[in-house]
């Protein structure tokens, strides 16, 4: 629990951080988006993340494409992102 912090977020959006790097993982941080949303949300970026999980893509052997600034989060969809 002491990993993982809820980031805020509006209605219908929830999106929290896991600190992987406090338990050994090569993530170091991850970034998991749940967009309940009929509209997209826009999540801003402090670095730049790789992306696992990307709308109906999933990929656990290479990243989907790397962002930074922001992503935005298409509409009833989710977003796993890593660096």
């Amino acid at each position: 629990r002491e990993n993982v912090h809820f980031l805020e977020t509006p209605e219908l959006v929830v999106a929290y951080a896991i600190n992987g790097e406090a338990v050994g993982d090569s993530w170091k941080h991850i970034i998991v988006v749940l967009n309940a949303n009929r509209e997209a949300y826009t999540l801003p970026l402090d670095a730049e993340y790789e992306t696992a999980v990307y709308d109906q893509k999933i990929s656990a052997e290479a990243s989907l494409g790397a962002h930074s600034g922001s992503l935005v989060i298409p509409a009833e969809s989710a977003a796993i992102l890593y660096r």
